[in-house]
């Protein structure tokens, strides 16, 4: 399945590209930062980021000087963050990634552009929402008492650090516009500490999906914060440089921090990484042993793609954080309107062994 989120990068000053004061998940709080909005992949056998874009704040995209000084092209427009999702699971589903499900926060479960998406691609969701989203005539916080007292069920939405995460869990069924052979509703999740705290989820499922399966989807978003806590823990997702106008002609996809994944060998082109960057850090670059992907410059940070269809996972290898592989230009292989699958591909020569 796919999963959308982001994430944020502290930043100092005000040349770095995007930067703000804004929210930040990673903070859990305002800072100065960059956001970067990220596309991961979940199954059985591992999870991966495949598709990422830098978030380029209203401020930022209405001030043509400060553009021009950081070098973002002239043509990049302004988007909001589930505009940005939308195009990363456009590509996502034009390239043919085998997945029958989308999952992400309320960020994105918010926006009716972004789920008419998934349903017109064919997919079903599971999106968190805030309690103020509105059902109906209603918002969903309100459809609490339409729950019986006997329509909970004690579920794990999947293991974490410390045994299986546990929550009760009710799912309302609503709505008629739905295509045949489908159905929207309601997932709802309560706090077995705190009986008052709740999550709700818009959903969009084939008739007869049990509510077992809903709650395996919503618990998948765990995956793609695993993904960037490896990430930045491993491969320094989160220390680069990316303010100098040396970067205009590289397009703003380039400027989002996952080619560190990728220069680690986490991208999985299957060909020999660059050897950019200065000293040590550049030469300690290992070439990875795996398939071209479908995302040339995605950054699998959990492990790679074996020739075989599996993910295998990377042991823990120390320096390779900071700045090595920042590219001025992007190449021919990983233009980003040149994400197309490749003969022999792995992944799509077992795409119906995978359980999305």
């Amino acid at each position: 399945m796919l999963v959308l989120d982001e994430t944020g990068f502290i930043k100092k000053g005000s040349k770095s590209v995007g930067v703000q004061r804004q929210y930040s998940g990673t903070a859990g709080r305002i800072e100065n930062c960059q956001i970067g909005v990220f596309l991961g992949y979940a199954s059985q056998h591992g999870h991966a980021l495949i598709d990422r874009a830098l978030y380029l704040p209203e401020v930022w995209a209405n001030d043509p000087a400060r553009r021009g000084a950081a070098g973002v092209p002239a043509d990049t427009a302004f988007a909001t963050k589930p505009q940005l999702g939308r195009q990363m699971l456009t590509r996502a589903f034009a390239a043919g990634v085998p997945c029958r499900w989308v999952t992400g926060d309320s960020v994105y479960g918010a926006d009716y552009s972004l789920r008419r998406c998934i349903e017109r691609s064919g997919r079903g969701y599971v999106l968190a929402v805030t309690s103020r989203q509105r059902l109906g005539f209603k918002t969903v916080a309100d459809w609490l008492e339409d729950v019986p007292s006997n329509g909970w069920q004690r579920l794990s939405a999947g293991d974490g650090a410390k045994g299986p995460r546990l929550y009760d869990w009710a799912w309302l069924p609503y709505g008629s516009d739905a295509e045949s052979g489908w159905q929207k509703g309601l997932l709802i999740r309560r706090k077995l500490a705190h009986p008052e705290a709740f999550t709700f989820y818009l959903t969009l499922a084939p008739e007869g999906t049990g509510l077992s399966d809903l709650v395996r989807v919503a618990g998948t978003r765990w995956t793609i914060e695993a993904c960037f806590e490896a990430a930045k823990g491993e491969v320094g997702l989160d220390q680069y440089e990316v303010r100098s106008p040396a970067f205009a002609g590289a397009g703003l996809d380039r400027l989002a921090p996952p080619h560190h994944a990728g220069d680690a060998g986490a991208c999985l082109s299957g060909s020999d990484p660059p050897c950019r960057g200065r000293g040590k850090k550049a030469r300690s670059i290992a070439k990875p042993t795996c398939c071209r992907s479908p995302f040339p410059k995605c950054a699998a940070c959990s492990g790679i793609w074996s020739g075989l269809g599996r993910l295998i996972m990377r042991p823990r290898t120390p320096g390779r954080t900071g700045a090595a592989g920042i590219s001025s230009a992007p190449d021919a292989a990983t233009g980003n309107d040149e994400q197309t699958w490749k003969a022999g591909c792995s992944i799509r020569a077992v795409s119906d062994q995978i359980d999305t």
